[in-house]
């Protein structure tokens, strides 16, 4: 057996005594096999798993210190940056996390995953401008690697551009690159999105098909899914079916909020006083 062949399937061996709650000996494993590879790629997806392995266990100063004795090896190409960016994110240090993701990109200026998590990261602090920013600049980068504006490749960030955009109220924008990764990728999963932006713009019957899309792909007990359905329903006077399914966002969600802005797509239940009906129902107007 050749080396990486070894090193592969003694990866497989660790994973499978994690998933038999078995960290400590597949944390042993993979300490043994981490050196014996100088391919970053597969190094940094084992020391994710020593990470995971010492979290498990409640050792998280132990897993800081597996970063701390990597993140200035020479190789690591931002991975282990990364790696340290996304555990001081979901340890809740955001000033690390800021460094790490930071210093990640720098280093490698076209990781689509790299941009797109520090994205994430800035959305949740409400920085939008700056992660429009972020994405921007990998989109850059990308082209002058000669990716295509529909390359599969790219296609995430143009997602992540659209989900900021839609946080920021920007619906057109939204709506257009939503519209376009619909069209070019089958595993499109946004449609909920997508159909909210169609309903802004009164393309009820678009904002139809792509509600019941994202129900046909996730199923029917997503609230905020059945109250969008209910709107499109009701706005294009399918008011029986409106109310069915108004009443199971309501159902999931134990109440259904209703806000001034929604009532343009209500109308016609309140006029028929269907919508007072609707239980645990309220009003913020």
């Amino acid at each position: 057996m050749d080396k990486n062949k070894h090193l592969i399937s003694e990866v497989r061996n660790a994973k499978e005594a994690m998933e038999h709650d078995r960290y400590t000996a597949a944390f042993n494993i993979l300490r043994k096999v981490e050196t014996q590879t100088s391919n970053w790629h597969l190094r940094a997806k084992i020391l994710e798993l020593m990470i995971k392995c010492q979290l498990a266990v409640g050792n998280s100063e132990a897993a800081e210190e597996l970063l701390k004795d990597r993140v200035a090896l020479p190789g690591a190409a931002g991975r282990v940056d990364y790696l340290a960016a996304r555990f001081y994110h979901n340890m809740g240090n955001y000033e690390k996390a800021h460094h790490y993701y930071l210093r990640a990109l720098v280093l490698k200026s076209t990781n689509v995953q790299f941009a797109i998590q520090f994205s994430i990261f800035l959305r949740e602090i409400k920085q939008y401008s700056r992660a429009l920013g972020v994405l921007t600049r990998c989109l850059i980068e990308c082209k002058k690697g000669n990716f295509n504006r529909n390359s599969l490749q790219v296609m995430p960030l143009y997602m992540e551009i659209a989900h900021i955009q839609f946080s920021k109220h920007n619906y057109y924008r939204s709506m257009i690159l939503f519209e376009h990764a619909s069209t070019l990728n089958s595993t499109f999963v946004y449609y909920d999105q997508l159909a909210e932006c169609y309903l802004i713009f009164k393309r009820y019957a678009d904002a139809k098909r792509a509600i019941e899309m994202h129900i046909d792909q996730w199923g029917d007990n997503d609230a905020e899914a059945q109250f969008t359905y209910g709107k499109c329903l009701s706005v294009m006077g399918y008011t029986k079916e409106a109310f069915k399914a108004l009443c199971r966002a309501s159902a999931i969600n134990g109440e259904l909020n209703v806000r001034a802005s929604d009532m343009r797509y209500l109308g016609e239940l309140m006029k028929s006083g269907s919508l007072k009906k609707i239980p645990n129902l309220v009003l913020l107007f």
